[in-house]
Formats: structure tokens, C-alpha cells, sequence
């Protein structure tokens, strides 16, 4: 009928008896909009854990930033839990304690059909049951493209194995974007979310490729806040630091940031490709001082783009980048 299922079973796996379930995960990743899902979760018994969830990849994807539970309900428990987690460092960045839980009694019609929502943007995360508001978590600072999650997990707490195999039903997952002019869609643009938790030679949302080691995140002498990116190196080295975009809305855009290098480097710059046009770039001038660069006019035709950093430089050059933005241009 045109529906995601989920089952929810015991298997043999391996020569052992397990409890199964499972889910599908976007291939593709979905900042600031809407974001709204229609499913019938497994109630009959203890046991099934369906959600509808926003989170990064981690590991090799490096962008695990934050975890937007749209639904979280455990089977036969009549509460859908709306939550909010962080998983960035709290040392010197977020102010508010989080996480942010709503448990909202759940009142499935008869058709057992939810329609489930949260609304994702510059100011926080509104969360929505069946159209009506429920819970909001304001957060200012919460920048990212995160995956999306449709998942049935069986086997939390006691489960109820003469109630099974039953089903989660998913039909339709939907994604609404609209424009922010004035508000950045880069994540981690200052370098802050790395902060004492991830490794400061992978900063988080962005992807490196070629001498890896010549790039990092440092603490000290920033533009803004407590961190920047560095590109420097005891022998020549090429590097470029990197971020893809992805379902934004077409239009106009510029690209804005702070910067400082030394003399001598081949190539020190920002380039935007990937977005619909010919690519641009945008040199970084020589400064012992931070400097404000701007690239405008940048025109979005296929709801994609790449921004990358890049350097050429010989031993002891060095490149600094901070407060990294790229946005619609704010309203008059």
C-alpha cells in the first residue's frame, strides 16, 4: 500500500535467538524547515521502540552535532516523547542545560495513524502531535545538516514475544524549506563544536583531502569565540577543508568570513562550486590582522553547493579562518 515496513520479530541469528527490527536512514542530509511524518506504530505489546528522528552519521561523515527526536514511543506507553540533545562539548559553548524533553500524552486516533512534526529553524525546534503545538526548545546556535531516521527498534526492556511479529508502518516522510536571509546554513562556520571532545585534526561538519595533517582546529587568537581553523605545515603542503550543503532553497547567496594568512602560499582561498553555475572563488589576502572577506552574487540553481577552503603553501606559510557564513542576503 505504498508504506515503509517494520517488522518486528524473534529470529535465529547466527545460531542465536534474537529480538529484530530495523529502519531506514536518509542518504542525504536536511538543515533548517519542516519536517513532518505519517506512521502507525507497533502497540501491541512491550517491547518496540518507533521513532521519527533527526542525527549526523558520526565516524567517517563527522557530523554528528545534535539529535532531534520528532517521536520517541515506546510500545504501549501512551507518551511520545519530543526531545533535543546536543552532543557538542558544553565547555565554554552552550549556556542552556540540555536536553530538552517534552513527554506528551499520546492519543492515537482510531486508525492508530500519527502525524508527527517538528519545525527546525535559526531561533530553536518546535515539535508538533497531529498539527498542534506540544513542545519548543529554544536554541540559537544550532546549525547543521543532520540525517533523517524512520526506525522500529525491538527488544527495549521486557518484550512481550507472544505479541509478535507485528509491524510499524511508516507512509510518508515530507520536507518543507523556506528562506532564512541573514541566518548562516554552514555548521560549525566559528569552529566551535569541536571543543574538548572531538579531535581538533577533523573539524566537525567539514571533510578534508589532501595533506590532512596541515589542517586543524586551534584554540587561541581567534576572530571570535575560543577556536579557528588553521592551515599550516613544516614541509609544502595542499589541503583543502570543505563543507556540501544540500536541499537548500535556489536563489541568491553570498559568502562571508574572517581571515589572516602569511605571504607566500600558491593558492589561498574559498571556493563555491557545485551550486548550478561556473565555480568562484575568492582570494585571501596577506594580513598579520584578521580581515572580513565577502563573496555576493553567488546564484543557487540546483539546491546544492560546496564551499571549500583551500591552500597551496610551502614550509612554515600558514592560512586562519574563522566565523565562516553562508546565507541569503539579510533584508533591507
Amino acid at each position: 500500500d505504498g508504506h515503509l515496513i517494520v517488522m518486528a520479530n524473534r529470529e535465529t541469528i547466527d545460531g542465536r535467538s534474537a529480538n529484530t527490527g530495523g529502519g531506514l536512514i536518509s542518504k542525504h542530509r536536511f538543515g533548517y524547515g519542516y519536517y513532518e511524518c505519517r506512521s502507525q506504530p507497533f502497540m501491541a505489546g512491550r517491547g518496540v521502540h518507533t521513532a521519527f528522528w533527526q542525527r549526523g552519521m558520526g565516524g567517517l561523515e563527522n557530523n554528528s552535532i545534535f539529535e532531534i527526536d520528532s517521536h520517541e514511543i515506546d510500545s504501549t506507553q501512551k507518551i511520545a516523547c519530543n526531545n533535543l540533545y546536543v552532543d557538542i562539548s558544553t565547555k565554554g559553548y552552550l549556556e542552556l542545560a540540555w536536553p530538552h524533553r517534552g513527554h506528551v500524552p499520546l492519543q492515537l486516533p482510531p486508525d492508530r495513524w500519527w502525524i508527527d512534526a517538528y519545525e527546525y529553524t535559526p531561533d530553536g525546534v518546535i515539535f508538533y502531535d497531529q498539527g498542534k503545538i506540544v513542545a519548543r526548545a529554544e536554541f540559537p546556535d544550532l546549525v547543521a545538516q543532520q540525517n533523517i531516521w524512520l526506525t522500529a527498534l525491538n527488544g527495549l526492556g521486557h518484550v512481550d514475544a507472544d505479541q509478535q511479529p507485528g509491524e510499524t508502518r511508516f507512509d510518508y516522510f515530507r520536507y518543507y524549506a523556506r528562506d532564512y536571509p541573514g541566518a548562516t546554513l554552514l555548521a560549525n562556520g566559528g569552529f566551535e563544536y569541536n571543543q574538548d571532545k572531538v579531535d581538533l585534526q577533523r573539524p566537525v561538519a567539514w571533510r578534508e583531502s589532501g595533506d590532512v595533517a596541515a589542517s586543524r582546529v586551534v584554540r587561541a587568537e581567534t576572530a571570535q569565540g575560543d577556536f579557528k581553523l588553521r592551515h599550516d605545515g613544516d614541509r609544502a603542503y595542499s589541503v583543502t577543508t570543505a563543507q556540501d550543503l544540500q536541499f537548500i532553497r535556489n536563489g541568491e547567496y553570498e559568502l562571508r568570513a574572517r581571515v589572516r594568512r602569511s605571504q607566500g602560499q600558491t593558492t589561498a582561498c574559498f571556493r563555491v562550486s557545485d551550486f548550478g553555475g561556473p565555480e568562484k572563488m575568492l582570494t585571501i589576502p596577506v594580513s598579520a590582522t584578521w580581515t572580513d572577506v565577502r563573496l555576493p552574487g553567488i546564484l543557487v540553481s540546483n539546491h546544492r553547493v560546496t564551499i571549500s577552503i583551500v591552500s597551496v603553501a610551502g614550509a612554515g606559510d600558514w592560512l586562519e579562518v574563522d566565523e565562516v557564513q553562508f546565507m541569503k542576503p539579510p533584508l533591507p
